[in-house]
């Protein structure tokens, strides 16, 4: 296993991402990695589906749509996130997700189709994708 340095993630949980072997290989110390970032039931981060970062990706520091951060995924890109659904309306609800209330200042909104079955206060994976305004929205939700 190894860990993944986030300094969101480490501002959030005090502690850097856990990341078993598997998903490490060809990877060496230093490298940049896009990852999709699950909670354990313990309340610790964990990396799954670990990549490299692509050579063009533009989302370091001073790019992107989150203030320059470089953090935020950017449109057409996706982070796999776990969140606590909120309210839930008949057109559309919000989730409740620590990393994006720390980099956005709001809550994802969701559309009510995706909610189906969910109440307020359940835990909730969704894709977490940004729109051409630079709203946190919520997609593949289960």
């Amino acid at each position: 296993f190894g860990f993944i340095e986030n300094a969101q993630v480490k501002q959030l949980y005090d502690k850097d991402v856990f990341c078993p072997a598997d998903f490490l290989a060809g990877l060496q110390v230093g490298d940049a990695v896009d990852f999709d970032l699950l909670i354990s039931q313990k309340g610790q981060p964990q990396a799954a589906n670990v990549r490299a970062r692509a050579k063009a990706f533009s989302g370091g520091k001073g790019g992107g749509k989150s203030g320059g951060k470089g953090q935020a995924p950017s449109i057409g890109d996706a982070q796999i996130l776990i969140g606590t659904v909120g309210t839930v309306g008949p057109k559309y609800g919000f989730i409740s997700c620590p990393l994006v209330q720390n980099e956005f200042g709001q809550d994802v909104f969701c559309p009510a189709t995706l909610l189906q079955g969910a109440s307020s206060g359940d835990q909730v994976e969704f894709e977490l994708k940004v729109n051409e305004k630079g709203q946190p929205q919520a997609h593949s939700v289960r």
